[in-house]
């Protein structure tokens, strides 16, 4: 996720998101406090705009919070692609990188359903896609979500 919050270190958007919440929390202290005193307009409009602000605070606490989240989730997905690639041996014959998205090869589709590699070096290495270790790991899109989920 290219973001500019994500050029931000972790670390500092979770402090930046605790102390968002801790001004949440005090917006709401200062509302309450607000709404026990005497019940004049000016008052009452104090006691909603201290609220709104708490809200909105902890609404932005919350989507920093978020941001952290997600870039973790993608650090271990990313960890988890590299871990598969290195555990598996994805060169094909040729010995190049087996990348059926572009890149140092290319991909044909084959009447039988599978795929052949194509070598972009010599033309043809006659390489098979359909042993990839990759797309052993997709899971099908027939499978109900359950299923997906316990892969």
């Amino acid at each position: 996720m290219a973001n500019q919050l994500s050029a931000i270190p972790p670390a500092k958007r979770k402090q930046l998101a605790a102390t968002l919440g801790l001004f949440a929390v005090l917006f709401v202290t200062i509302g309450a406090v607000s709404a026990t005193g005497p019940g004049t307009a000016i008052i009452r409009v104090f006691v909603w705009g201290s609220f709104a602000v708490a809200v909105l605070l902890a609404l932005i606490a919350w989507g920093v919070a978020s941001s952290v989240r997600l870039d973790a989730a993608e650090e271990r997905l990313d960890a988890e692609i590299a871990r598969t690639i290195a555990e598996h041996d994805l060169t094909c014959g040729c010995g190049t990188n087996h990348d059926v998205n572009g890149g140092t090869s290319a991909t044909a589709g084959v009447a039988g359903g599978g795929e052949t590699h194509v070598c972009s070096q010599d033309g043809a290495c006659g390489g098979d896609c359909s042993g990839c270790a990759l797309a052993a790991l997709r899971p099908s899109p027939t499978a109900k979500r359950s299923e997906r989920l316990s892969r």
